[in-house]
């Protein structure tokens, strides 16, 4: 399954989060080439064994967990989604 995301980054350019899962492990990548602002553009992936969804003060946030390059308990958000948001 490949899947992805453009994410509109206020006063900034998009960000576009590309993931698939090969029955596996799930590959996110995340492109913020096109952002203006960013500190350092271009492209990460994360090539994870977990994926899950955590909340937070007025926001759900996805996290990856067991990520290869990456301690086997640290969870990475790679995206979140204010609560209401459709």
């Amino acid at each position: 399954m490949l899947s992805n995301i453009v994410r509109e980054v206020h006063n900034s350019g998009p960000f576009i989060h590309d993931f698939y899962n090969d029955g596996k492990v799930i590959h996110w990548i995340v492109d913020n080439s096109r952002d203006g602002m960013a500190v350092s553009a271009g492209k990460t992936e994360y090539v994870c064994r977990a994926i899950g969804l955590a909340e937070a003060a007025g926001f759900y946030k996805v996290e990856l967990s067991d990520c290869d390059g990456h301690a086997k308990n640290e969870k990475i958000t790679v995206i979140s989604f204010r609560k209401g948001e459709r």
